[in-house]
Parts: structure tokens; C-alpha cells; sequence
């Protein structure tokens, strides 16, 4: 396996916070995950970070679920943005304080009802510069839009031609009936324990996230799920947890 030269990465919201512990991060795993892309970004890989909404902007987004029948309402699109944006400055801090040059752009100043706009991320990008990014949401009409960070990161990486998507979740990679993770999946399949455990969140849980790592491998990216544990061996160029293949 080669060394990843530039890369996508997706830092889980279930890495990163205590996911039924609403507004609490997961300080260790934070400052881990960042010293690995400081170390990283410091070896010259072009780098871009994603950050899910774990429980900030995913416990917000249930809770105002909840609180509005099962539906979101476009006047609930602030209360989440404030949650996510709680986040990323504590994410993007971590990273700064481990070395790393992470500048954060506002998802929902980037993206609209049609799509996103990654020309800021690019001028940082293209300046040296480590974009962060994370799950948001916006209103759209009458209604709240949820622009989950597994989506962004697959947008980001063709937007900025980077080599690798990696996300980054709180289990050792795809695992199969055992537990153990699959070293390989292939687009279309459906490993044996998806959707097991926890019910999806609002952006779809592991089956989305699966979906959009197969839009990126079959787009022409080397693509890894994994836990914390292989982030560096994929960045490195080590054994890689599970690939994704088209």
C-alpha cells in the first residue's frame, strides 16, 4: 500500500464526542486524531479535515426532531448550526495546538439548497493551509437541510484532488459476522453487520456513510474506513484497515 500524499479525512462525530452525552467531546481521541495529522501535514501531505456532529449537532437535530413530530422545521437551522459550530471550534483548536494549520470555513455559509461552494477551501488549500469543515445545516424553504460530513469529505477530495478518502470511526474499521474487520468492500456489497447497534442519526448512520465511500471509490479514490488505531497506518502507507474498492 502506498503512502496517501494528500488526503480527505473524516473525523466521526462517535470518535470525537460521547455520542449519547449530549455536548461532550472525547478529549483523548480529539488530540490523538490531531497529532497524527499534524504529523501528517508536516511530512508535505495535502490535507483537508471533515468533522461529524456526534453529540452536538446530531443530539440538536434529534431533540428539535422530537420536538416537532419527527420533522425539522428551516427555524431549526440555527439551533443546529450554533451546536456544530461549538464543535468545530473546539476541533479546529485541537488541531492548531498540535501544529497543524486548520482553517475553518462555516458549512452553511459554504453550501445552499443546490449544492456547496468549495472554491474557499480551495484558496486555503492551494495556500498551504489545512481546511476544516464539518456537518451542518441549513433552511431550505419551509424545511431544515442536513449536510452530513460524510458527503462533504467525498465533495472536498474531488474538489481539491486529493489521492485518499479516510474516514474515521469509532470501531476498527467494516466488521464482518465475527466482529473483525473485512480488509476489503466492495462497492454494492453489504457487509454483514451494517445498521447493527445503534439506530442511524439524522444523516443516515453507517449505511450512508458506506454509500458515499463507494461514490468516492468507484470516482477513482483509494478509500479506508477505520478506527483511530489505523489512521496513521493509512496515512503512512502501512497495513490498511478496511479499503473500500470499486
Amino acid at each position: 500500500m502506498a503512502r496517501c500524499r494528500s488526503a480527505a479525512v473524516k473525523l466521526g462525530g462517535s470518535l470525537i464526542t460521547v455520542k449519547d452525552r449530549p455536548y461532550t467531546i472525547r478529549w483523548e481521541a480529539l488530540r490523538e486524531a490531531s497529532r497524527i495529522l499534524a504529523w501528517y501535514a508536516s511530512k508535505g501531505g495535502g490535507l483537508v479535515v471533515v468533522h461529524g456532529g456526534g453529540s452536538f449537532g446530531h443530539a440538536e437535530a434529534e431533540r428539535l426532531q422530537a420536538l416537532h413530530g419527527g420533522s425539522l422545521p428551516g427555524s431549526a437551522a440555527p439551533r443546529i448550526q450554533a451546536a456544530m459550530l461549538r464543535l468545530a471550534v473546539e476541533v479546529a483548536s485541537a488541531l492548531v495546538d498540535a501544529g497543524v494549520g486548520a482553517t475553518l470555513h462555516t458549512t452553511h455559509t459554504l453550501c445552499g439548497c443546490g449544492g456547496c461552494e468549495y472554491a474557499p477551501i480551495s484558496r486555503d488549500y492551494s495556500s498551504g493551509l489545512v481546511p476544516v469543515l464539518y456537518g451542518d445545516a441549513l433552511a431550505c424553504g419551509g424545511s431544515t437541510l442536513i449536510v452530513s460530513g460524510d458527503r462533504l469529505v467525498v465533495e472536498a477530495a474531488e474538489s481539491l484532488g486529493v489521492e485518499c478518502v479516510v474516514y474515521v470511526i469509532d470501531k476498527p474499521g467494516i466488521l464482518d459476522s465475527n466482529g473483525k474487520p473485512l480488509a476489503v468492500v466492495r462497492a454494492g456489497e453489504e457487509p454483514p453487520l451494517l445498521g447493527g447497534g445503534a439506530a442511524p442519526d439524522v444523516t443516515g448512520g453507517l449505511r450512508a456513510k458506506l454509500e458515499w465511500a463507494y461514490r468516492a471509490a468507484l470516482r477513482g479514490f483509494e478509500v479506508y474506513i477505520t478506527g483511530l488505531d489505523g489512521l496513521l497506518k493509512v496515512l503512512s502507507g502501512g497495513t490498511a484497515p478496511t479499503r473500500i474498492e470499486a
